[in-house]
């Protein structure tokens, strides 16, 4: 019997405990540790959700603290010698109200792997840094109780000012005990800063933090998107803003070819099933990896090897329709384009450009002039039934998530309407 979950990562980010299953990527990898070579530089990597940002990011980390199978895997060239950090890896949520709150959250960490706490105790460890760490000791105390202060109404504003500037002197005492104590630089990753509900300031900590650096990463289609305050980086950013497209063929094919090696070539895809994913999946790998997966589950108990063409794709794309799979959409996309000729030829034509946010104006030349007719109020329930994002004052619009997206790419191959959920 052949396993998928062996042989596809679909749910999570690829990190160090399913590195196995990591692909492609080796230009942006190569540009991002070349940037990183350049003393004082900092980093920000944005793109659409779901393309791997995070993925990418802990390959790097991985790199960057003297995990060199990937050199090997990848055969990576940067242009300079890679160099050896001292790794911080911290997630933001939409809890943490601002960035002082979040710096707090993540100097308060002390028991995860890569932990801003964890990395402080190990650091610190030496007889002549020993003050240093009981110092920490004392701080972490007060970063664990941050909860009080995210309710700013019951606070005075000087309260709130007092906790903020020993938030931002903490942080600069800490990192200054650990840039004394080795001579590695300090790189904090600081992943989803999207959804910090107020991530004002982030640039100026950037400019200010002389001995650490930031490798800023979330969910944007553009930088200002992601931090809007990222000129007040400076130099430390120039030339290191990196945009995060989708795979190209190569690198989506390459995620089958990796799912054969790993099966010891009991499965194989054909250049049809992989050719198909290629053109529905919009160069997000976590998707083609969730097509394969679904796949491989519905003929994992044939004898093997077992060869998967153009039929067993659409059997996978069924999966993903299916009401009540872990990627239920369909009923949703039937709903808002049901007895709509109009709305379905919107969601059609937005598949056919793309990915990502598209302007109105582009979206209306694809359509005729029947189809533009109430264009506003068609668009409208498109986004109250959740199949697109709406952004009305750019005038701009994007399917929800790229689920959606390939399910619509999917019915059109077939030649069929969207049929009932």
């Amino acid at each position: 019997m052949v396993d998928p979950r062996n042989l596809f990562s679909h749910k999570q980010a690829i990190r160090s405990d399913n590195q196995k299953f990591f692909v492609g990527r080796k230009e942006v990898i190569e540009q991002i540790l070349d940037a990183l070579a350049v003393k004082g530089s900092s980093v920000a990597l944005f793109g659409d959700g779901g393309i791997g940002k995070t993925s990418v990011a802990w390959q790097i980390l991985e790199l960057l603290s003297g995990d060199n199978k990937l050199v090997k895997q990848l055969n990576l060239k940067p242009d300079f010698p890679i160099e050896r950090f001292r790794c911080i890896w911290f997630q933001c949520s939409e809890n943490m109200i601002n960035l002082p709150n979040a710096l707090a959250r993540m100097m308060a960490q002390d028991n995860r792997e890569y932990s801003f706490g964890k990395v402080v105790k190990e650091s610190l460890k030496a007889a002549e840094v020993k003050s240093a760490a009981r110092t920490y000791e004392i701080n972490i105390g007060f970063f664990k109780h941050t909860n009080r202060f995210e309710d700013k109404e019951s606070l005075g504003s000087i309260e709130i000012e007092q906790f903020e500037s020993q938030v931002f002197n903490s942080f600069d005492q800490i990192i200054a005990d650990l840039a004394r104590e080795d001579d590695r630089e300090i790189l904090i990753f600081i992943d989803e800063f999207d959804k910090l509900p107020n991530g004002a300031g982030m640039g100026k900590l950037i400019k200010d933090t002389n001995e650490a650096r930031f490798f800023v990463l979330g969910t944007a289609d553009e930088v200002i998107r992601l931090m809007n305050d990222h000129t007040s980086a400076g130099r430390k950013l120039e030339g290191s803003k990196f945009r995060l497209d989708g795979m190209d063929d190569e690198e989506i094919f390459e995620i089958f070819d990796k799912a054969e090696n790993l099966s010891g070539q009991q499965v194989i895809f054909e250049k049809s099933f992989k050719s198909m994913v290629r053109d529905s999946v919009a160069g997000f790998p976590w998707l083609a990896q969730l097509i394969g997966y679904h796949a491989v589950r519905l003929r994992m108990r044939e004898a093997v090897p077992i060869s998967f063409t153009r039929k067993d794709f659409f059997a996978a794309s069924d999966e993903l329709a299916r009401p009540g799979s872990d990627v239920d959409r369909y009923e949703r996309l039937h709903r808002a384009v049901s007895g709509s000729p109009r709305r379905e030829a919107i969601v059609f034509a937005l598949s056919e450009l793309d990915p990502g946010w598209i302007s109105l104006a582009n979206l209306r030349k694809r359509l005729n002039s029947n189809q533009r007719k109430q264009l506003d109020s068609n668009l409208s329930t498109l986004e109250r039934q959740k199949v697109i994002n709406l952004d009305e004052d750019s005038k701009r619009v994007r399917f929800v998530d790229p689920v959606m997206r390939s399910l619509v790419s999917i019915t059109r191959s077939r030649g069929a309407v969207i049929p009932p959920a």
